[in-house]
This record gives C-alpha cells, sequence and structure tokens, in this order.
C-alpha cells in the first residue's frame, strides 16, 4: 500500500487533557475515548487500541518544549480503561520543572496536553458513522486508527478566539512534523463497508476506487496544512 507523508504543524498533533498535581506526581486524563471537535481534523477519535508506546519511558515536557524536560512517565504508567490515563514523576532540582511546581503552589492554574502522531487515519465523509472506543463518531471526521504517543506536557496557554477550540501556543506550535499517513486495509475496508450496510448509512456514491480515495484524502490533508 501507498503512503503519503504529509507535514504538518505540530499544534495540530497536539490534543487536550486534563492534568493534576500532587506533590511530585503528575496525572494526564489524557483522552475520554470520545469524538471531538478539532479545528484540523473536524470530528476527530484517537482509537485507543492503536495506541503505540515505543520508549520504556517517556518524557513529560513543560509547553511540549523538547529543551525543558520537567519529568518523565513508564509504558506501564499509561492505562486504557474507557480513557487513557497518564501518572507520572516531575523531576528534583531541574529548574523547569522547580519553576512550574512553584507557579502552581502559587495559584496558577495549568492545563495539559499529549502530543500524539498519527501512523493510520481513517477518514469518516459526511453522512457515514462508526462506532470507536464504544462512542459514536458521525461524519464528516477523521480516527486515528494506529497512532504513537510521543510525550504529555502541562500547558499555560489561552483559547483562540476565533474557535471553540484550545488552540496551543508554545515555542515550536508551528514547526512542520512528517507524518507518513498510510491508507486502511483491504480488511478495514470490507468491515467498514459492511457496518454501513448493517447500520443502513450504505450510499453507492461512497464506493470510489480505494487508492484513489487514499491519495484525495493525502491530498486534501496536505492543502490544508499550506494554505
Amino acid at each position: 500500500m501507498k503512503t503519503k507523508t504529509l507535514q504538518i504543524p505540530k499544534r495540530n498533533l497536539v490534543f487536550s487533557a486534563d492534568g493534576e498535581l500532587d506533590g511530585n506526581e503528575i496525572t494526564f486524563k489524557a483522552n475520554s475515548g470520545r469524538p471531538f471537535r478539532h479545528p484540523f481534523w473536524d470530528n476527530l477519535a484517537l482509537d485507543l487500541e492503536g495506541m503505540e508506546i515505543r520508549k520504556d519511558v517517556l518524557p513529560i515536557l513543560m509547553s511540549h518544549d523538547h529543551t525543558a524536560p520537567i519529568g518523565s512517565f513508564r509504558r506501564e504508567d499509561a492505562h486504557v480503561n474507557g480513557g487513557l490515563l497518564i501518572t507520572g514523576k516531575l523531576a528534583s532540582g531541574i529548574p523547569a520543572a522547580e519553576k512550574f511546581k512553584k507557579e502552581i503552589r502559587a495559584g496558577i492554574p495549568f492545563e495539559s496536553s499529549v502530543h500524539a502522531i498519527p501512523l493510520k487515519i481513517e477518514r469518516i465523509e459526511d453522512g457515514e458513522e462508526i462506532t470507536v472506543n464504544g462512542h459514536t463518531l458521525k461524519g464528516p471526521g477523521n480516527v486515528f486508527r494506529s497512532w504513537e504517543l510521543k510525550e504529555c506536557s502541562p500547558c499555560l496557554f489561552g483559547m483562540d478566539a476565533h474557535t471553540e477550540t484550545n488552540i496551543f501556543s508554545f515555542s515550536s506550535a508551528d514547526e512542520l512534523v512528517p507524518v507518513d499517513m498510510a491508507p486502511l486495509s483491504e480488511d478495514d475496508r470490507t468491515a467498514n463497508f459492511l457496518f454501513a450496510i448493517s447500520n443502513g448509512t450504505y450510499s453507492p456514491e461512497n464506493t470510489d476506487n480505494g487508492n484513489a480515495e487514499d491519495e484525495r484524502l493525502a491530498q486534501e490533508l496536505f492543502d490544508m496544512t499550506h494554505r
């Protein structure tokens, strides 16, 4: 199967989470498993069964800044149970970590987010719907069928006045990240076809050639990032 390498701004690969700090222990309620609105991906769902953690230990960064690591979490401390919960430890004696803890003790609120790289994206067209993590996603939208968790970050950021979604502001937000988008396998396409027939959402006009559809989606996403 062909893959298409897209250049996507890092801000579009960072997703909102809830964060709690207790001493040196930080907890990220990283994802509920439910679809959510995203200004780049439309309706989006992260398939939690498709999450990959490729290292034994991953970093906790301050605002996704690779020059400001403040702690870490282990692979076994990322639990999927109806959602994604991650527990890690902040480092002691690291200036960025001590500064963050001091700000929290002073009453400054913080939000959190996670950095995820999609490995396989499924496009859900307008009028279609699909079940992900036990929840229904209605198109138009996208599902990260497989994705790699890269890191978690506490962040101090605000709302973009032009959207209803948090647009994260951090030093490398506009950095372009190469993403290899793999099309769905024929087995995946057949399963989606049968599901559409079973729930009454099948439409003959949605039977484009698979390769052509993959190319169309890749070009559409590429164009969106280069406007």
